[in-house]
């Protein structure tokens, strides 16, 4: 007979049976009861309703039974911070991340931290990337960089092998340490530089069990850092494509963005027309192998010399002055329009008369000469002179 095992011996949670013995308060409610009961839960349901419909509207999400009251009273501070989506003149401002497109949570100072402690603890493979690429392009360690250049010139030569790289990548980086894992190497006294892997056999250990890094841990808070400093880094990106970029592009100086829009319409038409006889194996070749030996260090020092960022500085200023110049000479802009004050007069003649009289009604005057009804007078003619030169007076 088999031995019992351990998970036999214990008792599952849902296996003990549960019995509710009513109290004999419970057997004296009487239907009355019942319905004023069931009155007050619609009541508190139906305000309960309104505060949720009401935090929706500032994109907030409500708190539920479950929200401590701390948390609900953190949404209570949010809902009459969170400005309104009404503008100044009344009318609703347009948000393309408005819920009304997507379905989405709206803001919630819990949900804020719950999902900030989730992102941060598997966060840490893509800073582990990032910093292999960072060693890489930095020549740190002169063969990895070597290798990555030849893979990256095979690529380059025969692009129909890119779609090789994601399989190659789950055989050699997926499967083979997981393999390793349940075959580890045999443990021996005597230390060798090439471990042995027994590839024959059961597995030996148990498979490896990817979990997240818990929370106040040393991995936790190393995350946190390098999530810190990627964001420093995004926000000196950002205001740095602003600063450089958005002058030449924004029209605050109207001939400098108008020939910088007529060269990339130019560019536009010429790729249209010519793009299949550009050698682009040779370009992403040349460019890859030169953005790689920019991070040497002896072409870093070369780079960051005084003689070097000078000579850079004099070429970009000759560049500056002869687009300048060209733009000055070629790019005219529309002036801005003439404006000249004028006077215009309106004649007007007399009905029982064929010629023009003598009393003359300007557009602004509303009483007519002599004394005589305005209805013995008609309109006649626009003109810039106080009188009709083809009058016969």
């Amino acid at each position: 007979m088999d031995e019992p095992t351990s998970s036999a011996v214990a008792n599952p949670s849902d296996s003990v049976p549960v019995i509710a013995i009513p109290s004999a308060r419970s057997d004296a409610t009487t239907p009355t009861d019942t319905e004023r009961q069931g009155g007050k839960r619609a009541t508190l349901k139906g305000h309960a309703n309104k505060l949720k419909g009401k935090l929706e509207d500032y994109g907030l999400q409500h708190a539920s039974s479950s929200t401590s009251i701390p948390d609900r009273l953190l949404n209570t501070i949010m809902q009459q911070i969170v400005p309104s989506d009404i503008g100044e003149d009344g009318t609703e401002v347009e948000d393309e991340r408005s819920r009304k497109y997507v379905d989405r949570p709206g803001f919630s100072l819990p949900l804020m931290s719950n999902n900030f402690r989730r992102f941060n603890a598997r966060i840490g493979v893509v800073f582990i990337f990032q910093f292999r690429l960072i060693r890489i392009f930095s020549w740190r360690i002169p063969t990895h960089t070597l290798s990555f250049l030849a893979l990256y010139t095979f690529l380059c030569l025969s692009p129909s092998l890119l779609g090789v790289v994601p399989l190659v990548f789950a055989l050699f980086f997926v499967m083979v340490p997981a393999f390793l894992v349940r075959h580890p190497a045999p443990a021996s006294d005597q230390p060798s530089s090439v471990e042995q892997y027994s590839i024959h056999g059961p597995p030996t250990a148990l498979p490896s069990k990817s979990k997240p890094t818990p929370e106040l841990s040393r991995d936790f808070f190393r995350n946190m850092r390098d999530l810190q400093n990627s964001m420093d880094d995004f926000s000196r990106l950002h205001d740095s494509v602003i600063k450089f970029v958005k002058p030449y592009v924004d029209f605050s100086d109207e001939a400098l963005s108008s020939t910088i829009f007529l060269f990339l319409a130019a560019l536009s038409c010429s790729a249209f027309i010519a793009s299949h006889l550009i050698p682009w194996r040779a370009a992403f070749l040349l460019t890859g192998w030169i953005a790689t030996l920019a991070g040497h260090p002896d072409v870093q020092s070369f780079l960051q010399n005084t003689q070097t960022q000078t000579r850079f500085h004099q070429t970009c200023s000759k560049i500056k002055t002869w687009l300048q110049d060209w733009i000055d000479d070629d790019i005219i802009p529309d002036a801005t329009p003439e404006i000249r004050e004028v006077e215009v007069f309106e004649l007007q003649k007399h009905r029982a008369s064929t010629f023009i009289s003598d009393n003359i009604i300007t557009s602004t005057t509303t009483a007519t000469a002599g004394g005589s009804s305005s209805r013995e007078w008609e309109p006649w003619l626009f003109t810039p002179n106080p009188y009709d030169p083809l009058s016969p007076i």
